[in-house]
Formats: structure tokens, sequence, C-alpha cells
């Protein structure tokens, strides 16, 4: 019950594609490796901290009970509490606006060429 528990919390929490999958993987393997131990109460990286080290863990640091990746995660972004804003996204650990940023144009790392801008998340000449 509280491996489901773990899961589905995690998996709220995530906000990229494809992550639901690594994130059912994760609790796999948790469930297989703590297995071992007779653990009382909820399976957090609170009370476990090597959780989030585990092989195709969501992330390798801890805020609060999820395991999170401090460069892309958009309510821990660059350090645990750190929420981005409405329609900013959190790229390498900065929030920041991909509609209007010339160095993640529409998404992080899409740089706009040179002598073209940003905007509504694409680059342009005008």
């Amino acid at each position: 019950m509280f491996l489901m528990a773990l899961t589905t919390s995690l998996a709220a929490a995530d906000t990229h594609k494809g992550e639901q999958d690594r994130t059912t993987s994760f609790s796999d393997e948790a469930s297989r490796i703590l297995g071992r131990h007779r653990w009382r109460g909820s399976l957090s990286c609170k009370e476990h901290r090597n959780l989030c080290k585990l092989p195709r863990s969501p992330g390798p640091t801890c805020c609060g009970k999820l395991c999170v990746d401090l460069k892309t995660n958009l309510f821990n972004c660059g350090r645990c509490g750190v929420q981005c804003k409405f329609a900013e996204a959190c790229c390498k650990g900065k929030c920041l606006n991909p509609f209007h940023d010339d160095e993640n144009c529409g998404g992080c790392g899409k740089k706009c060429s040179k002598g073209s801008h940003c905007r509504f998340g694409m680059c342009s000449y005008a």
C-alpha cells in the first residue's frame, strides 16, 4: 500500500513526458531492494535518504518526502521549495520563460541563432 502511495505521489509531482515509466521502474527497484528489510510506516526519502541514489530514481535530491531533479523540477527548481511561476520552465536549475528567452526559446537549451529573438516560443528575425 505504501509503495502505491509513493508511486502515485511521484507520478503526480513529475511534469515531464515519459517520467512516469521511469518512476514505476524506480518504485519496483526500491521495493525489491527494501523488501529485504522490515520497514514500518511510509516509505520516503525523508526517512531513507539513499532512496534518491538508486538507479532510475526521479532525481538525486530529497525535497520533503520526494526524490527530485533540481535541474528540471518545476516545484523545486535549483533548490528545494523554489517553485517556478505559471508559464515558466525549470532549465538547469533556473526558472525562466521559454516564450521570451533567446537562450531557451520554446524549451530548455533551444538557443535562437545570431540576430534572431524569441517571440512566443519561436525564434524570429522581425
